[in-house]
């Protein structure tokens, strides 16, 4: 990831090579953070349990886009094991790994290269994309089903995160996010027809999204979540304070005020490659000096929406270029109804738990955050979520 992250900067300062200017001094502000008003909040939010995952002892500790699945009528929990490029499965009740999902490695039923995402509909469909853009259908036995290519499209080449998966399903079509990093004439959406292995896109990214931040960082991608109760998409964009929902078909779009109390809105814009050619060490240090909104969940049970906050790093901070804190944000965990009003903020601790899109998962007992862990065979959790109202 680090590597990936490294080329993507470099391509970044390829690009803005044209473009020769002095740095603005509003690029290099800090946003300030107010302190979290804790009076004002309408509900309880906090930690309500730990859990621990023994994990095998030649996988790594570290959950990768861990998914939960009901099987046999057990919770359980996926996760890629970059150790075998497979995926592992733990009861979740238990924390015991009961089962290994091993890939083929060789061979025209194999995958390419690294897993970087899957969705697990059943033991039957396991859907998995790997480096070169494959999507296969396996089922939990490792035994493939069919494979198709997402580059045998006539249109623009995709841009795969590594969560790309987990994805839709629905009417025989897997759509899975299309990340536009700087291009704003990707669509955001890639289709996939598993019967006649057609592929097609869909939904123009919104040029707010871009403008003034060109996919440094984190800036680069956005999460969103399936609302089954009203049957929307609902899309958390990093630095944007509204919310937009779709409707299925991505044809109806509603935006909705949802920004943290923590800061002055909106976020400023962190680079005008216009007028400015940064350095590289510039670049990497801009995206922490502003807010991002990380990811988004709802609690289908308390008809909540979980909002998680990405605080600026103090200049301060930054120039300590401590290994740990220098690029570490704090967070908060901004809580709203089902109609998106606002209900309270709650800081997490500092630098207590490994918070990103690879590793912070969802289930329906709330919130999960991974800790460090000194013991390699354990992995850990604390989990979060309204307590009261």
């Amino acid at each position: 990831m680090k590597l990936m992250n490294q080329m993507k900067m470099a391509f970044l300062i390829a690009i803005m090579l044209a473009n020769l200017g002095c740095n603005s001094d509003s690029f290099l502000e800090t946003t300030e953070v107010k302190s979290a008003d804790t009076k004002t909040n309408l509900v309880n939010f906090g930690k309500i349990s730990e859990k621990t995952f023994y994990v095998d002892s030649l996988s790594d500790w570290h959950f990768v886009f861990p998914q939960t699945l009901t099987l046999n009528g057990h919770k359980t929990i996926l996760s890629i094991d970059i150790v075998s490029n497979g995926l592992l499965a733990y009861d979740y009740e238990s924390g015991v790994l009961i089962e290994k999902i091993d890939l083929p490695k060789a061979g025209p039923e194999s995958t390419k290269g690294k897993v970087i995402g899957f969705q697990a509909l059943s033991r039957d469909s396991l859907f998995v994309v790997d480096a070169a853009l494959n999507v296969s259908l396996f089922d939990f036995d490792g035994k493939l089903k069919s494979q198709m290519s997402v580059l045998s499209t006539p249109t623009d080449q995709p841009q795969f995160r590594h969560n790309a998966i987990p994805a839709i399903y629905r009417d025989g079509e897997l759509i899975i996010e299309n990340y536009p990093i700087i291009n704003p004439q990707r669509n955001m959406k890639i289709i996939l027809d598993i019967k006649d292995s057609s592929v097609r896109q869909t939904t123009p990214i919104p040029n707010e999204f871009l403008d003034g931040f060109y996919g440094l960082g984190d800036f680069g991608y956005y999460s969103f979540i399936v609302n089954e109760d009203s049957e929307r998409l609902v899309y958390n964009f990093p630095n944007l304070d509204s919310l937009y929902s779709w409707t299925y078909d991505m044809q109806s779009l509603e935006k909705i005020y949802a920004g943290s109390k923590l800061f002055n809105h909106p976020i400023k814009p962190i680079a005008d490659i216009s007028k400015a050619v940064p350095n590289a060490e510039e670049l990497s240090r801009r995206p922490f000096r502003r807010p991002i909104y990380s990811m988004l969940f709802y609690d289908k049970n308390e008809k909540m929406y979980y909002r998680l906050v990405g605080k600026p790093i103090p200049e301060s901070v930054l120039d300590l270029k401590d290994p740990i804190k220098s690029q570490t944000r704090k967070y908060s965990v901004l809580v709203l109804d089902s109609d998106f009003k606002w209900l309270g903020e709650f800081n997490l601790p500092d630098y207590e738990y490994i918070i990103n899109t690879e590793m912070t998962f969802f289930n329906d007992q709330g919130i999960h955050f991974q800790k460090e862990s000194i013991d390699e065979d354990i992995a850990l959790f604390d989990v979060y979520k309204v307590m009261s109202r």
